[in-house]
């Protein structure tokens, strides 16, 4: 699990992302 800072807040709209969630998100953005 994942305690997100101020940017992660606004794309996932919540504190904590998993590490899937994270993951998930990540391959979107550095293809």
């Amino acid at each position: 699990e994942i305690l997100a800072d101020d940017n992660l807040k606004r794309v996932f709209g919540k504190d904590r992302v998993t590490m899937f969630e994270m993951n998930k998100y990540l391959a979107q953005h550095l293809k």
